[in-house]
């Protein structure tokens, strides 16, 4: 029979464990698609990708303040979308994920844009 005190110790190992990291649905990918082209059809790559490098650190913290303001925040915003985001941004990866998206259609829209300049 273990001790308390070994019960202690086998809970603390893993007290500061990091979640592994789970994929992303199709539903999610397509959100952080419409998230990325609305940024850069609005032109806000850059104030967008500093938001989110900030963010960085409080990922977690930052999903739980959008699902406390889900309420006011519903009446203006599709609130199933808005959850979906709240939760992706549980996962580290999210964000990365989402930055990524935003530079790759940044790049895309340059890309035509110099095609399209000839």
């Amino acid at each position: 029979m273990k001790s308390c005190f070994e019960k202690f110790l086998a809970a603390f190992r893993h007290a500061f464990a990091v979640e592994t990291s789970q994929a992303l649905s199709a539903e999610d990918r397509a959100l952080l698609e419409r998230i990325a082209r609305a940024v850069v059809q609005r032109r806000m790559t850059g104030p967008a990708l500093l938001l989110l490098e900030s963010l960085r650190p409080l990922n977690y913290v930052s999903s739980q303040m959008l699902l406390f303001l889900a309420p006011l925040v519903g009446s203006v915003v599709s609130t199933r979308d808005y959850d979906r985001m709240a939760r992706m941004l549980e996962h580290r990866e999210s964000l990365q994920i989402l930055i990524d998206t935003i530079l790759a259609q940044e790049a895309s829209l340059g890309q035509s844009d110099k095609n399209g300049g000839r």
